[in-house]
């Protein structure tokens, strides 16, 4: 496997992430708090994993790590906050899937992906799924499909049927896929955290 594809696949789970060449000593480290860039909004999945994780490091290390998030950009500004620290290892970043694509999306980005970070460890690996709700009559994916469209076509303006994470996130792309299924006019709605999304999902099946 190459090496870009190693990094990949390490970075397609939520994943630890220090600059290159960081040089802290084990042994003693850390003399001085440890930052935790969150590339998204507070109150999402990788915001609270970030939180989960500072407190078992901050057992280990006897000191509770910061979490600074860092949202926009599909993880862009939080990935530079990172590049912009010194190289000692007190400043982390815990990313998504979409750190390395970022890399093949916007060609002018202000660091470069496979040089300038190294993977520490992958934390956790999540799947995708479409759902609905327990009372719709919906039970596989034409059929939803079927019903989107419909909707689609009977409003004016194009009714939204999606509501998604940040741009460059694999749900943006899954979201961009189904939503060209149905019909392409189909506009979806951003927003900066995925537990927004999951709100109003529940909002509107309530």
């Amino acid at each position: 496997m190459s090496h870009h594809g190693k990094i990949i696949r390490s970075l397609l789970a939520a994943a630890i992430v220090s600059l290159a060449s960081a040089g802290a000593h084990a042994e003693t480290f850390p003399t001085k708090p440890v930052r935790i860039l969150v590339p998204y909004a507070a109150g999402g999945a990788v915001d609270v994993l970030a939180r989960t994780i500072g407190q078992s490091l901050s057992k280990t290390w006897g000191q509770q790590p910061v979490i600074e998030n860092r949202p926009g950009a599909g993880g862009i500004i939080a990935s530079q906050a990172l590049t912009q620290s010194p190289p000692d290892g007190y400043t982390l970043i815990l990313v998504a899937s979409g750190h390395p694509l970022n890399q093949f999306f916007y060609p002018k980005l202000p660091y470069d992906t496979f040089k300038d970070f190294t993977a520490i460890s992958e934390i956790v690996a999540s799947p995708l799924a479409i759902v609905v709700a327990k009372n719709s009559p919906v039970k596989n994916l034409q059929e939803l499909l079927t019903i989107a469209q419909i909707c689609v076509i009977s409003t004016t303006p194009p009714k939204t049927i999606s509501s998604t994470p940040p741009t460059t996130l694999p749900r943006r792309r899954v979201s961009a896929w189904f939503e060209a299924a149905v019909w392409k006019t189909s506009m979806p709605t951003p927003n900066p955290a995925a537990m927004i999304a999951s709100t109003e999902y529940r909002a509107s099946v309530g």
